[in-house]
């Protein structure tokens, strides 16, 4: 999630706004599904690591 936030944060910042709610979307689903995870896999969507990591609440900034 932290790499999908900086990358969402450049979208904004250069007015690329339907592919920052676009990835802000998609990596909300990815939460909701496996939870504030440490990663993801990127084919499955399954969380793994440390259950309830913080990287992983960047999604609220990006729901805004």
């Amino acid at each position: 999630v932290n790499t999908n936030f900086f990358i969402w944060k450049g979208l904004k910042k250069h007015n690329e706004n339907s592919l920052a709610d676009e990835l802000a979307q998609k990596t909300r689903e990815l939460v909701d599904k496996s939870g504030f995870r440490e990663f993801y896999n990127p084919i499955t969507g399954e969380g793994g690591g440390a259950n309830n990591f913080g990287w992983s609440t960047l999604i609220l900034l990006m729901s805004k």
